[in-house]
C-alpha cells in the first residue's frame, strides 16, 4: 500500500478535499485503484448531529453512515463507494480505546495518547486502506488521507503523530506528504506574503513530517521571487511547489495540477510508474473532467435559473451535493443551471414579498431536506404557489413532507408534521421512532433502501428510472402518516412509490403538473459526472423545456 497524506496550513477551508480528490482522479486516470480516507479531529462520533451551519452538509454513504461532506466529493470525483470506516473522527478513536480499556484489553496498563490512541489510529488506517471501494472488489493500490483542520491545532496532534509513526515504520517510498497552504497579498498592489506558509511548514516539521509537495492557494499566480522564497524556507524543490490560484470551478483543479506535473512528482516519490496507459491524459476520469470544463467555458450554452428555497441558504456547503448534482445534470442536458438562493423565512407570513419575482421568473424550484420548524410555513407557501402556477418543483425529504402538508391545508387547515407541531390535530407527517427516545444520533432511516413504483398514474418516473424498483439513499426521521394518505391524495396527486412493505410513502407526483414530484430519499447522494442522478437529470430537462416555452 502507498499512502498520500494531505494536510492544511494557515487557515481552514483552503480546499484540501478538492486537492485530495483531484490527486486521486489523476492517479485513477492512469490505472491505479485509489481509496480515500477523511480524518476529522472533532470529538463527535460522526457528523450526523451537526448543524449544516457547523460543518456543511451531512453526506450519507451506502451503508447508512453520516459523514463529512468531503466523502461526497471523493465519491463523485472518483466513482467509488466508501464506508463508515473511511471517515475517522477523534470521537470514534477515543470511544474505541475506552471500550477496549473497559474490556481489560490493555491488561491494567495506564492508557495514554501514546501508544494506545496512536496505535489505534494506525491500525484503523491500515485496515481501512485495504477495503475495496469499486465494483471490481480490488484492494486499492494507493490510499489518500485528508487530515481535517489546520497543522498546529491541538485536536489533531494525535493523528499527525500516528501518521508520523506510520511513515517512520515503513520504507521511504511508501508515503508522500502534500501540504496545502495559503499565500496572500495584504494589499492588491503589495507583495506576496509567504511567512504564514513558512510557519505552517515549520510546525509540520516540528512534528517530524516534511512535506514533499506544497500546494499554494492564492488569488492570482505568484511570481518567481515568491516561489524561490518558498523553496528556500520550506525546503521543497521548486518543481514541487504547485500553484492553485482561484479557479472558475472545482473541475479545473485536476487540469491545473496535471499541467504542473504533480502526477510525475507523486509517482517518483512513491516509486511507481506514471505511464500505466500509453497516453497520460487518455483515461476516462480526466476526459469527464475535461468535458465539464469545456462545458462551463462555452459561451454558447443555454442557461436557466433554478431556485433552492431552504433553511440553510446562508452557507452553500449545506447543499453541496445538490449543487454538484445540478452541475452533472447541466452537462447531461447541455444547459447551465444558475442557482438562486432564497431563504424560506422570507415567505413565512405569505407571498407578499419582492423576492417572489425570483420565483415567477425561474425555470424550477427545489425544496431540499432539513430539520426544525424555522422557515416551514414559507416553504408551504412557495409549494402552493408553484403548484397553482405550474412551476416545476422537486421536493427532497423535507420537501416532500412540505408538498403533502400543503395538499391537505384546504380541507385540514391545521395539518402539520409532529416535528413542527407536536400537538397538531392532523399529523400528516410523524416520527418513525418513539418520540420519547431522547437519543438523536443514529435514530434515523439511513443508507440504501428500495422503492417500488406501484401506481400506474405516474407520468414522469417511468421516464426517469425505466424500472419498477429503484434503490436510493435515505436520511430521515419522519415519514408520511399512512392514516392520512386518502386526505393527501386527490385526482392528480398520488403516491406512486413506496418501500417494499408498502408502509413508507417514498414518492408523490402530480400527474396534471409539468413536474411536481416529491421523494423521501436523497437522489443527490448518488450522482457523478458520468452518471447524473436520474431524477435531477429529468428535472433539469423539464426546466429547460419550460424555459423554452416561456420564451416562445
Amino acid at each position: 500500500m502507498k499512502y498520500i497524506i494531505v494536510t492544511g496550513g494557515v487557515v481552514s477551508g483552503l480546499g484540501k478535499g478538492i486537492t485530495a480528490s483531484s490527486v486521486g482522479l489523476l492517479l485513477k486516470n492512469i490505472g491505479y485503484s485509489v481509496t480515500m480516507i477523511k480524518i476529522d479531529p472533532y470529538l463527535n462520533i460522526d457528523a450526523g448531529t451537526m448543524s449544516p451551519y457547523e460543518h456543511g452538509e451531512v453526506f450519507v454513504l451506502e451503508d447508512g453512515s453520516e459523514t463529512d461532506l468531503d466523502l461526497g466529493n471523493y465519491e463523485r470525483f472518483l466513482d467509488i463507494k466508501l464506508t463508515n470506516k473511511h471517515n475517522i473522527t477523534s470521537g470514534k478513536i477515543f470511544n474505541s480505546v475506552i471500550e477496549d480499556e473497559r474490556k481489560g484489553k490493555y491488561l491494567g496498563k495506564t492508557v495514554q495518547i501514546i501508544p494506545h490512541v496512536t496505535d489505534k489510529i494506525k491500525s484503523v488506517i491500515i485496515e481501512t486502506s485495504k477495503i475495496p471501494v469499486s465494483d471490481t472488489a480490488v484492494i486499492p493500490d494507493i490510499c489518500i488521507i485528508e487530515l481535517g483542520g489546520t497543522v498546529g491545532d491541538i485536536e489533531s496532534m494525535h493523528f499527525l503523530e500516528a501518521i508520523r509513526q506510520l511513515s517512520f515504520e515503513n520504507v521511504d517510498d511508501t508515503f508522500c506528504f502534500i501540504h496545502v497552504s495559503l499565500v496572500l497579498k495584504i494589499f492588491p498592489e503589495g507583495e506576496f506574503k509567504t511567512k504564514p506558509t513558512q510557519n505552517s511548514v515549520k510546525e509540520l516539521r516540528k512534528i517530524g513530517i516534511s512535506p514533499d509537495i506544497i500546494v499554494i492557494r492564492c488569488s492570482e499566480n505568484i511570481d518567481d521571487k515568491t516561489r524561490h522564497k518558498l523553496r528556500l524556507f520550506c525546503q521543497v524543490p521548486l518543481e514541487n511547489i504547485i500553484i492553485n490560484n482561484n479557479a472558475r470551478t472545482i473541475y479545473h483543479v485536476p487540469l491545473i495540477f496535471n499541467e504542473q506535473n504533480i502526477l510525475q512528482i507523486i509517482c517518483r516519490k512513491l516509486n511507481i510508474s506514471s505511464t500505466n496507459y500509453e497516453e497520460i491524459d487518455g483515461g476516462l476520469p480526466l476526459r469527464n473532467i475535461q468535458r465539464m470544463v469545456s462545458f462551463y467555458e462555452s459561451d454558447n450554452t443555454k442557461s436557466i435559473d433554478i431556485v433552492i428555497i431552504g433553511k440553510y441558504t446562508g452557507l452553500s456547503d449545506s447543499y453541496i451535493s445538490i449543487i454538484r448534482t445540478l452541475e452533472h445534470a447541466s452537462l447531461s442536458n447541455n444547459c447551465k443551471v444558475n442557482i438562486k438562493w432564497l431563504s424560506a423565512e422570507l415567505f413565512e407570513n405569505g407571498l407578499n414579498c419582492p423576492d417572489l419575482d425570483i420565483i415567477k421568473q425561474c425555470s424550477g424550484v427545489i425544496i431540499p431536506g432539513g430539520f426544525g420548524v424555522r422557515g416551514i410555513e414559507g416553504m408551504i407557501n412557495i409549494a402552493s404557489y408553484c403548484r397553482k402556477n405550474d412551476i416545476p418543483v422537486l421536493g427532497i425529504c423535507l420537501g416532500m413532507h412540505i408538498m403533502c402538508i400543503e395538499a391537505t391545508r384546504n380541507t385540514l387547515k391545521e395539518s402539520n408534521s409532529t416535528e413542527f407541531d407536536p400537538g397538531t390535530p392532523y399529523p400528516i407527517v410523524i416520527s418513525i421512532r418513539d418520540l420519547n427516545n431522547t437519543q438523536m444520533g443514529g435514530t434515523m432511516k439511513l443508507g440504501l433502501k428500495s422503492t417500488i413504483l406501484n401506481n400506474s398514474s405516474y407520468k414522469i418516473f417511468h421516464q426517469v428510472y425505466n424500472r419498477k424498483t429503484i434503490i436510493e439513499r435515505h436520511r430521515h426521521r419522519y415519514e408520511i402518516n399512512p392514516g392520512y394518505i386518502k386526505n393527501i391524495e386527490n385526482d392528480s396527486l398520488k403516491f406512486v412509490g413506496t418501500n417494499i412493505t408498502n408502509s413508507c410513502m417514498d414518492i408523490v407526483e402530480d400527474s396534471n403538473h409539468i413536474f411536481y414530484i416529491g421523494c423521501q430519499f436523497h437522489p443527490e447522494f448518488q450522482s457523478s459526472i458520468s452518471q447524473p442522478a436520474p431524477l435531477f437529470d429529468k428535472f433539469v430537462q423539464i426546466c429547460s423545456i419550460t424555459s423554452n416555452l416561456r420564451q416562445l
